[in-house]
């Protein structure tokens, strides 16, 4: 599938952040990230393996922050998760959000049949 470029006559992409809300409260948080292109790689074993072990892994990076669901779908995952903003330097959603998907990408590889990155 080709890549199309962004258009600002066409795309009007809106931010679905609430204005003024600060993402490092604590609370619970309800995430979507869908694949690029939406391609339905999530199927592919390896690969759901990866975002399954990235998501484990958040809470050794981010003490702050506590699992709860978790599902992957053919094309996006879903998860919701917790921020205590009581610990010392929190981190915000985008931080958690950001790393996750960095991570996942990363780990992986050409070789793994996914010649972009995930997320």
């Amino acid at each position: 599938m080709a890549r199309r470029r962004f258009n600002p006559d066409i795309h009007h992409r809106k931010s679905l952040r609430f204005s003024g809300r600060d993402y490092s409260w604590s609370g619970i948080y309800y995430v979507t990230i869908c694949a690029e292109y939406r391609d339905p790689i999530f199927e592919i074993p390896e690969l759901r393996q990866i975002l399954e072990e990235n998501w484990q892994a958040l809470p050794k990076r981010f003490p702050g922050v506590t699992l709860d669901e978790f599902i992957i779908m053919p094309d996006h995952v879903h998860f919701i998760l917790w921020l205590d903003s009581a610990r010392e330097d929190p981190p915000t959603l985008g931080d958690v959000v950001g790393a996750y998907k960095s991570l996942t990408t990363v780990a992986r590889a050409p070789a793994r049949g996914c010649p972009y990155p995930l997320l």
